[in-house]
């Protein structure tokens, strides 16, 4: 079954910071990174109240299936309202689990819940490097014609920057990521075609997304995180199900963010909005054309990378056509500005703040009232004590290519 031919995609679909524990703790929570305070103490603040503890207490079954260490991993609070929060290590622990070995767990859950009204949460982490898919879908996309030695094992990032690459080889690269992608896909539609077997398909809500994208080499850097271009924030987005109207395959152009998804899925389930969240419902835009918020200047495309231990911050901001990125660096205090035109530069290849002075006043003013703005929305939550990840955690983390401070985050 095809999730983007069955419902709503949203082509203009952002996350709202470019690794997975804050993109993941905002799709969890509808709250921005800096609200829900997960990028700073590495924990999700106790005080969020979470997608999965709204439906329990609305006598929903709630489950999650998850495959990366920064979702599960002890202490980073994200399994907040889950009846059960599956940790899936994989045939070699520390590294990453196969779709499949997921699959093996979840399905049989399915039919678990029998005619109970159901939350599931399921995280893979294919693709991710490194890139390395099984069997029947490696060297699919190969081209040929290479005679290099990238191999999946070389597609971390650390590895990749130690050693020099042509254009062959950053191609082998994209090749083995392509492979990953076509995997995921072909898992989640075993997942979809399990719904529809046990008669659950028509009466589900089904969500597709991703909480980051992923860089090759398109500005000169590698996998995810400390970059706001595009291909790190753009994700997919694909919304059916009941409560989803018009045309299958139907697509939006209007931008919509991670942090909607939540309210999105209350409005869906009837589920009463009890605790402020900064995201928007969706849900006028799935039963028809456009939607209230099409040109809501209150909820812009906000883009933040605050990580402890790093030289810089950056924040980001999308309007319309127009992109800023702001970088601040920790040390002088000192900060720069860059500004695209996705319409006329979607690889943000040229930089026009030079060029369009009125413009990027305009966009610096909107950037640096975005904190007011989010804070009269919900203010900060007190954030959780930091705490370090468990060995088992550590290790599975740094297999799939994270450098993991040895202490809590400063």
């Amino acid at each position: 079954m095809d999730a983007a031919g069955d419902g709503v995609v949203f082509e203009n679909a952002y996350t709202v910071a470019p690794w997975t524990r804050p993109a993941t703790a905002s799709l969890l929570t509808g709250l921005y990174p800096s609200t829900h305070g997960s990028e700073h103490a590495g924990s999700l603040a106790p005080a969020a109240v979470t997608l999965a503890e709204r439906f329990r207490r609305s006598g929903w079954s709630t489950w999650a299936f998850v495959a990366n260490g920064h979702v599960f991993g002890e202490g980073v609070g994200l399994d907040q309202g889950f009846d059960r929060c599956v940790a899936v290590r994989g045939r070699r622990l520390d590294n990453h689990a196969h779709t499949e070995e997921i699959d093996a767990l979840v399905l049989p859950q399915l039919d678990a819940f029998g005619d109970e009204p159901f939350l599931l949460y399921v995280h893979a982490v294919d693709p991710h490097s490194p890139y390395d898919p099984p069997p029947a879908f490696a060297g699919r996309f190969r081209d040929p014609s290479y005679v290099g030695t990238i191999a999946p094992a070389d597609t971390l990032r650390k590895t990749l920057l130690a050693r020099p690459l042509d254009e062959s080889d950053v191609r082998r690269v994209r090749d083995l990521y392509d492979e990953a992608v076509a995997y995921q896909d072909e898992r989640l539609g075993v997942l979809l075609d399990a719904l529809t077997a046990r008669g659950l398909r028509e009466r589900t809500i089904v969500v597709v997304l991703s909480d980051h994208g992923e860089e090759l080499h398109d500005h000169g850097a590698w996998e995810h995180g400390m970059r706001l271009f595009e291909e790190q924030v753009r994700i997919p987005l694909v919304l059916g199900g009941p409560g989803v109207a018009g045309p299958a395959g139907r697509r939006v152009a209007q931008p919509a963010l991670i942090v909607d998804v939540l309210p999105t899925l209350l409005s869906l389930a009837g589920i009463p909005h009890r605790e402020p969240v900064q995201g928007i419902d969706l849900a006028p835009t799935l039963t028809g054309p456009g939607g209230p918020h099409a040109a809501d200047a209150s909820h812009p495309v906000c883009l933040a990378e605050i990580r402890p231990g790093e030289d810089r911050d950056l924040f980001g901001l999308r309007d319309g056509r127009w992109k800023i990125v702001r970088e601040v660096m920790h040390a002088s205090g000192a900060r720069r500005d860059v500004l695209f035109d996705l319409e006329t530069d979607p690889l943000e290849r040229n930089d026009l703040a030079a060029s369009e002075p009125a413009r990027l006043d305009l966009l610096r003013a909107r950037l640096d009232a975005m904190p007011a703005l989010l804070v009269a929305q919900v203010p900060p939550l007190p954030a959780a004590a930091p705490s370090a990840p468990l060995d088992a955690t550590r290790r599975q983390l740094e297999a799939l290519g994270y450098v993991v401070p040895d202490g809590p985050p400063p």
